[in-house]
């Protein structure tokens, strides 16, 4: 399968036109990861984001020796990793391990930000989708956090 058809099947990429997917997919590269292999490294600065195709990842956050943070999400429940890194040039703030056999698509984070500066339709399209997606998160954190504090 070309990688165009394989990034036509991302939710995170619907609607997106034919010329768009073409040069994102220049952009991407298919990976194959084995049962506890590492996709984003804690503390990591390279800034490339990934797409989640298939399999189940464990997100972390060391904090020392300790673990603070641990939840496994499956495609379904996110496809996309990395983009807090993307977006900031911020380190990686937690590790994603899989968890399994993982296929994934990795997409090169300073080439993909030249390619929506120069095509702004496509980037507000990416860059709002990546809002909702953290918005999302933000509002479960502190769904989560609202839990722990009435419970102890």
């Amino acid at each position: 399968m070309m990688m165009i058809d394989k990034l036509r099947e991302i939710a995170f990429l619907d609607g997106l036109d034919e010329v768009a997917l073409a040069d994102i997919a220049i952009l991407s590269e298919e990976l194959t990861l084995d049962d506890g292999e590492a996709l984003i490294s804690e503390n990591e600065s390279e800034n490339h984001i990934y797409f989640l195709v298939r399999g189940k990842v464990e997100v972390t956050a060391m904090k020392g020796s300790a673990v603070s943070s641990e939840v496994v999400i499956s495609n379904e429940d996110t496809e996309l990793f990395g983009e807090m890194t993307w977006l900031t040039g911020d380190k990686r703030s937690a590790n994603v391990r899989c968890v399994g056999d993982v296929v994934a698509i990795r997409v090169d984070g300073p080439r993909l930000m030249d390619y929506l500066a120069g095509n702004t339709k496509v980037g507000f399209i990416l860059m709002r989708r990546i809002a909702q997606l953290l918005s999302g998160r933000l509002k479960n954190s502190g769904t989560l956090l609202k839990q722990m504090l009435w419970n102890s």
